[in-house]
């Protein structure tokens, strides 16, 4: 989603002015201040209160010249408010980060007031993203939104807090955070128990590039979350044990699973310079650091984009260029790989195994299979059940029935589009483009970061008059879609909304998870929040709710992402029955694994137009 546009902010001002002037007409009206002057309109009968508040009286006689009255006085408050919005619209409030490193008094009210600003324009992104993905599921119960509304107004607040949490301007210090000489990290019976993260006793020695694996839902972002000091974002986590020698935010570097919510700046070379100015760099100077930081990564021609109106995987590469430009001595990475194409998964490999060589720093990264053990230049560690121990996790071999022969679906067209042609600004995302989809048919979508495979899927999701039973589109983020409060409501709504059988979406959802994750997630859907589950799990339900609306066509964006070899195992098992029901799918996926796993039509996406692969053929 982009950032909201400044003729949207101002609306939005103004309907809060000339809100705040009927409020102030009707106060007066109800509180018996509208009696002035002699054009009586109506009379309302008066109403004395009772007990402590016998001493007010409501309604009473409304005359013209009272309300004219009412509203004269709140003209000024009106106009503040439409001001205000004004100033937000044509100022990038997020600018006002920069000045945290000059505030020397008062600096924790500045804080405030920069996280309160920073938070108002999300209010007009979050309503836009919210109605956009109830469009996603279908729903139509608008009253619904509102909470799902308020979650990501929040959660984009308590993205602000850690990201300067993360970068030094709010630290809440330990007194265990301090730097050892000889160990970056020491696990001390460390353990989070509501996060099912086993007692760890575990020593990171100086200048170690470490893989963390672990099967999914493990615990690895609750370790690295401890790690960067955000575990207790938004609330406290409790926690056994003790982690010692983090050093603190001045010396720990963390890009989490999602990076864009650390961003707080108004372009992507501000953001790779905003740590830089939190250092005490004058922002001229940190701006040009940046901006050789972007030309080495190939990256200029992100420079002046908003980080909102960049790929997931360009997000990831600012996330870490944002955290080795300040030369932390420990740098945490939440799987940055899973969204990268080939090349830039290199690329970033190589670049940490030589900023770990020349710093001497210790680099920590968790991964799901997208880089080998042939491949990764450090030692290798797994996270489980006995704390964290030396080699890599290796999924247990899935139990699969054994698929009988199913004859295909008649392969007539299900969806069609012809010259798509989309731009955003003066760059030019799709050019020309045509796609048919046929029934039961798989097809896979590749590209380079940045291309717009995740363009093409809303696109063709818009094309379909954002009908789900046309096209079930599930984001790369699952998390956006959910709108209640457990998982046990989520499934029981979803069937509610689309008058299926009780139990149907759960029932899809059983028969989506792979053996080790329904008794943890079924049993305890009363109790848990959807965005409480492993990215992995959230997919899995994200895909159950859309298949409810049985589909002619199922679109995954990186639907493996956040999964282990065994849970993609039991994904592809799952798509392959879908396909068999005349359902087709079109996923976009840097995941090697899943784009080998046998596919009708490989396409890659390149120059605003598909281009077949190893025999793909677009059908006429």
């Amino acid at each position: 989603m982009t950032r909201p546009r400044p003729s949207s902010l101002i609306a939005l001002a103004g309907v809060a002015a000339l809100g705040f002037i009927l409020l102030r007409v009707v106060y007066r009206a109800v509180f018996g201040g509208a009696t002035t002057g002699e054009t009586l309109l109506w009379v309302l009968p008066r109403i004395r209160l009772s007990g402590p508040f016998s001493h007010i009286v409501l309604f009473g006689p409304v005359t013209a010249e009272g309300l004219l009255a009412a509203a004269w006085s709140a003209l000024p408050f009106a106009a503040l408010i439409l001001a205000t919005g004004i100033v937000v619209a044509m100022v990038d409030l997020r600018s006002l980060v920069f000045l945290i490193p000059r505030i020397t008094w008062g600096r924790a009210t500045f804080v405030a007031f920069v996280i309160a600003l920073s938070t108002l324009p999300t209010l007009v992104e979050s309503a836009k993203k919210t109605q956009y993905f109830a469009k996603v599921r279908g729903i139509s119960k608008r009253r619904v939104l509102f909470v799902p509304f308020l979650e990501k107004t929040l959660e984009r607040a308590v993205g602000i807090a850690k990201a300067l949490h993360a970068r030094g301007v709010v630290v809440h210090r330990s007194p265990d955070a301090v730097a050892e000489p000889e160990t970056v990290v020491r696990f001390e019976g460390f353990s989070i128990p509501s996060r099912g993260v086993s007692e760890i006793s575990w020593t990171v020695p100086h200048h170690s590039l470490i893989l963390l694996t672990g099967e999914t839902g493990a615990g690895k972002t609750s370790v690295m979350e401890a790690l960067a000091g955000v575990l207790d974002y938004p609330h406290p986590v409790p926690t056994t044990g003790r982690v010692t020698g983090t050093g603190g935010p001045s010396t720990v570097g963390y890009v989490p699973h999602d990076p864009r919510s650390l961003f707080l700046a108004g372009s992507v070379v501000d953001e790779v310079a905003l740590g830089l100015v939190m250092q005490g760099v004058a922002r001229r100077e940190a701006r040009h650091r940046a901006e050789q930081e972007l030309a080495q990564w190939g990256l200029t021609h992100l420079s002046e984009r908003h980080p909102s109106e960049i790929s997931e995987g360009e997000a990831v590469l600012v996330g870490i260029l944002s955290v080795l430009v300040l030369s932390p001595t420990l740098v945490l990475l939440d799987e940055p790989l899973a969204v990268l194409d080939r090349s830039r998964r290199e690329q970033v490999v190589d670049a940490l195994a030589e900023y770990s060589r020349v710093s001497g720093a210790t680099v920590l990264m968790t991964d799901h299979g997208h880089v080998s053990s042939a491949q990764w230049p450090g030692s290798i560690v797994q996270l489980g059940s006995k704390g964290i121990t030396s080699g890599a996790f290796v999924a247990p071999t899935a139990d699969l029935p054994a698929r009988s022969a199913v004859s295909r679906p008649e392969a007539d067209v299900v969806f069609q589009v012809e010259n798509l042609q989309v731009s955003k600004g003066q760059r030019v995302i799709l050019s020309g483009l045509d796609l048919e989809i046929r029934r039961g048919e798989s097809v896979v979508v590749v590209g380079d970061n940045g291309v717009g495979k995740t363009t093409l899927l809303e696109e063709l999701f818009a094309r379909s008059d954002s009908n789900p039973s046309r096209i079930a589109y599930v984001p790369t983020n699952p998390a956006d879609m959910f709108v209640r409060e457990t998982l046990a409501e989520e499934l029981a709504f979803t069937d509610r909304e689309l008058g299926l059988p009780e139990g149907f979406t759960s029932a899809t959802l059983e028969s989506l998870l792979p053996g080790q994750w329904r008794t943890e997630v079924l049993e305890r859907s009363h109790l848990t929040h959807p965005r409480d589950l492993s990215r992995g799990q959230q997919t899995a339900v994200a895909i159950a709710l859309q298949l409810s609306h049985k589909p002619a066509v199922l679109a995954l964006d990186e639907p493996t992402r956040g999964l282990d070899s065994g849970a993609k195992a039991a994904l592809a098992e799952v798509l392959a029955c879908v396909q068999e029901t005349g359902t087709a799918i079109i996923s976009a996926s840097h995941d090697d694994d899943f784009v080998a796993g046998g596919h009708d039509h490989l396409l890659r996406l390149v120059g605003g137009t598909l281009v077949p692969l190893e025999g793909g053929v677009l059908h006429a």
